[in-house]
């Protein structure tokens, strides 16, 4: 299984929300009719476990706290979202996650940071940290998609180190990874998602990591 990883702005693909919001708007009356029936049938709920190793390095002094990821109406929700074609988005109507995803991904990150073994303050807003930087992040994908006529699971997102004080950024960077799926069908995806995970956090992680060394500088 290969990995397709991206980490500059240029050679970031262009899906953004617009796109997705477009994409609403095409949704066949199948898709549509799938989101309806959730509420009538079985579904099996699936929780991804990706592998979040710990991180050589020496302990950071400072804290972080983790906001939920910023994202589009289709990807804040538990549904699973699949791309056959581009421009025509529709959910698994047998599958959904556990949480929404931009709280699943939230809570997944937190744990990146703290199977890392670097840092020991971490934690969401409702933690009652007192943070000294704060990771803001706009998910732009979290889906299946058909990519000439092959499967891959695709998350992407924005990150931003802020200032919690003064909300000022102090550094950005993208994330991009593609993972292929053995096929479309939601219990073939998990183990894509799985791996697109276990790249992408362990990234996010060490790159939060690194640049908070030079934070204290970029905040003064």
């Amino acid at each position: 299984m290969t990995t397709r990883t991206f980490g500059n702005a240029a050679s970031r693909p262009a899906p953004t929300r617009r796109r997705l919001a477009g994409a609403l708007a095409l949704l066949p009356l199948a898709a549509l009719g799938g989101c309806q029936a959730l509420g009538r049938q079985p579904f099996a709920v699936l929780q991804p476990r990706p592998v979040l190793p710990a991180i050589s390095g020496a302990p950071v002094r400072w804290q972080l706290m983790v906001d939920t990821p910023s994202a589009s109406d289709l990807l804040d929700s538990t549904h699973i979202a699949v791309m056959p074609v581009a421009g025509v988005v529709k959910v698994y109507p047998d599958a959904r996650w556990p949480e929404p995803v931009p709280l699943l991904l939230r809570s997944l990150v937190v744990r990146g940071f703290e199977n890392s073994g670097r840092i020991i303050g971490v934690g969401t807003p409702a933690s009652g940290l007192s943070p000294d930087v704060a990771l803001a992040m706009d998910l732009h994908d979290f889906q299946i998609e058909n990519a000439g006529g092959a499967a891959r699971a695709a998350v992407r997102l924005h990150a931003r180190l802020l200032d919690p004080r003064s909300g000022r950024v102090l550094d950005a960077q993208p994330f991009v990874v593609e993972v292929p799926a053995l096929g479309e069908t939601a219990q073939a995806a998990l183990p894509a998602f799985e791996h697109a995970l276990s790249v992408l956090i362990p990234q996010l992680v060490v790159w939060t990591l690194r640049e908070g060394r030079e934070l204290p500088q970029k905040k003064g």
